[in-house]
């Protein structure tokens, strides 16, 4: 049965007047695994990290609302160690994901040109990937990362988008 709309509350001016919040602000906070990967592009890290960290900062400040974060943003590493990217700028992340203990979205960064090679030297990635996604977790790929989903198994059987030049 479709859900009738309410009706706005006009203004003198004809225009809807603002409502009362009913809903109750979602009291959890979620937990983002950026994966750092190796000779990726730094921008496929760094971009969702930010968007992710802002959320519940930003829009809320420039309205004078409370700040409430609504993510706790971490970066990892296959390994922990800092990772390098294609315009020589380092990464260095927070953990190696062996030391996630609860995350509720990963997002794997782009790594690089040689996916073939990438995926043989970052096999723990692939279990750890499948262990979090029977968990769970909405997991992600920019750009080269998708091979790294779809050699872990998690898109058998579905379509994904990558870049052309790494696309069999």
């Amino acid at each position: 049965m479709p859900m009738a709309r309410k009706p706005s509350v006009r203004s003198r001016a004809g225009r809807a007047a603002p409502r009362a919040r009913t809903e109750k602000p979602c009291d959890r906070i979620l937990d983002v695994t950026v994966v750092l990967l190796e000779n990726g592009h730094p921008s496929t890290a760094i971009g969702p990290i930010e968007v992710f960290h802002s959320a519940g900062f930003l829009w809320n400040w420039l309205h004078g609302e409370t700040q409430q974060p609504r993510f706790r943003v971490r970066t990892a590493s296959i390994d922990g160690r800092s990772v390098n990217s294609v315009c020589s700028v380092g990464l260095t992340p927070q953990c190696a994901i062996g030391d996630i203990k609860q995350t509720d979205i990963i997002i794997l960064s782009t790594s690089g040109w040689d996916v073939q090679a990438r995926i043989a030297q970052t096999t723990p990635l692939l279990s750890w990937l499948r262990k979090w996604h029977s968990r769970g977790a909405y997991i992600a790929g920019i750009c080269t990362s998708v091979a790294f989903l779809a050699e872990s198994g998690l898109l058998d059987g579905r379509r994904a988008t990558t870049h052309w030049g790494v696309a069999e």
